[in-house]
């Protein structure tokens, strides 16, 4: 009877061990160092800790990599591990994928059967990467050497992967919320480390706004201008959007007129400047002002005719477009946008007249005939500037245009056949790379 008694203790001992959780030993340890007047003065004391829960944040994917196959990874990594259940699931870029669902994580395979990302669901203790900040902060506080100490400096690093697994997963499932709270903790201890993580600062900015979280989408667009990234202004055009949406227009109108003034190129600042006049009934031509500024105060910028031949453009008026681009290539003959915006003005031109020709009764055959004579003008006329943008840049788009052209006058002549078989095998070759 004493050896069954004993038995029992055993068995009822080996459940208890069981039933603990796997880092329950581990925490405990880290508890009581913290919790010992001595010892939570020791700056390894925090990086263990926050070592600790980095290592628990990551626990319920430790073994596993984008891109496994699904067959390899639940008969060896996920070895003894059953789904609770097997779904399918479309994001909204459209494709499928195959979802295992588990007690702590969620897997998502595409088509091919490829592990693309996942969702933790569950840890052994709740935030684990937010714990872990906590600790390698206070561990920061205590060492004065904090900029140099590789082993603290390496936690931060890994407690950054942590941060944008979890912010790109959360992205991919359409969960706007746990992207923005992923690419925030990235920023931050970023700049806990001393280093500017200026895509996550970008990024919760870009998503603060998407959610019309204006006050905070607000604070890390100007954090992105403070340090001078800007995209090229793109950056103000986003802040503009933000504070209009946020009621402050005068300010909004401000901060998109200086920028365009320094940014006389961004199509999202000019298309910005447009749409907050259309928008709030005001008139559209009112840009042209900023423009013929900045071109008084630079006259041999060939940027700020292009910026004009783009508004007007974007005003529907394409005589006075033409002229502005023109004025850009005079000045600068190698401006690409200047060039191409040139001859995609007159090849879309083409375009719009030969729908409308095509449209034609058959008994307006004269109509016909003067139309495409026009539009034959039209798309030799582009010939010049595409060839120019072409040579500055080798952009297979212009190619595909000039091919276009090309064939149409095949066979006008020897020379024009030439051509279109030179940018037709040019095209074949940017197909292959």
């Amino acid at each position: 009877m004493k050896k069954l008694s004993t038995l029992l203790i055993l068995l009822l001992v080996a459940q208890l061990t069981f039933a603990q959780g796997k880092f329950d030993k581990k925490l405990s340890s880290s508890d009581a160092d913290i919790a010992n007047p001595k010892k939570k003065e020791q700056v390894k004391t925090w990086i263990n800790r926050g070592n600790l829960f980095v290592e628990i944040a990551e626990d319920p994917v430790s073994r596993l990599l984008s891109g496994m196959d699904k067959n390899t990874l639940l008969s060896i990594q996920l070895r003894g591990q059953k789904p609770i259940e097997i779904k399918t699931w479309k994001g909204s870029d459209g494709e499928e994928y195959e979802v295992y669902v588990f007690d702590d994580k969620d897997l998502y395979f595409n088509e091919a059967g490829l592990l693309s990302f996942w969702t933790i669901k569950k840890t052994e203790v709740e935030n684990p990467a937010n714990k872990a900040f906590e600790a390698y902060t206070q561990a920061k506080k205590l060492d004065p050497k904090a900029a140099t100490n590789k082993e603290l400096q390496n936690g931060f690093i890994n407690l950054q992967r942590v941060y944008g697994s979890a912010a790109t997963d959360a992205y991919m499932r359409d969960d706007l919320k746990g992207a923005l709270n992923g690419f925030k903790g990235m920023y931050e201890v970023g700049e806990a480390m001393g280093v500017t993580d200026t895509s996550s600062m970008y990024n919760v900015a870009f998503l603060a706004n998407t959610m019309e979280n204006y006050p905070l989408a607000e604070e890390f667009y100007k954090k992105c201008i403070a340090i001078g990234y800007t995209l090229d202004g793109a950056v103000y055009a986003s802040l503009a959007d933000v504070i209009r949406k946020s009621g402050r227009k005068a300010e909004a109108e401000k901060i998109l007129t200086d920028a365009y003034t320094q940014f006389p190129i961004n199509q999202s600042i000019l298309i910005s400047l447009i749409n907050f006049y259309m928008e709030g009934g005001d008139d559209p031509t009112k840009v042209i002002p900023i423009i013929k500024t900045a071109q008084a105060n630079e006259p041999g910028n060939a940027s700020l005719d292009y910026a004009e031949g783009s508004l007007y453009e974007k005003l529907n008026d394409p005589k006075k477009a033409e002229v502005a681009y023109k004025s850009a290539i005079a000045k600068d003959p190698k401006n690409f946008f200047a060039q191409y915006s040139l001859g995609a003005l007159y090849y879309n031109q083409a375009v719009e007249l030969s729908k409308k020709a095509d449209e034609l009764p058959i008994d307006k055959q004269k109509e016909y005939d003067e139309m495409i004579v026009e539009i034959n003008a039209l798309l030799k006329k582009s010939i010049v500037p595409f060839e120019a943008a072409y040579a500055v840049e080798q952009n297979p788009i212009i190619v595909e245009s000039l091919k276009n052209v090309y064939y149409r006058f095949v066979d006008e002549s020897p020379e024009m056949k030439a051509k279109y078989d030179q940018y037709n095998a040019l095209l074949k070759q940017f197909d292959t790379q």
